[in-house]
């Protein structure tokens, strides 16, 4: 998953910029958080370390 949803917020921001419409509860539920909620970028990852004491 860690592709796919930076995928998916490229698609929509580029679908939103170029006038595409969308309609329909599914795209209005789902084109919000996936355009303006979610910043993931994945040309500068940073992987934070986790380490499990015990």
């Amino acid at each position: 998953m860690p592709v796919f949803t930076p995928a998916v917020c490229r698609v929509f921001k580029v679908m939103k910029a170029a006038g595409v419409q969308f309609e329909g509860y599914d795209a209005g539920v789902s084109m919000e958080p996936f355009v303006s909620e979610i910043e993931i970028d994945l040309r500068t990852p940073i992987f934070p370390v986790s380490r499990i004491g015990g």
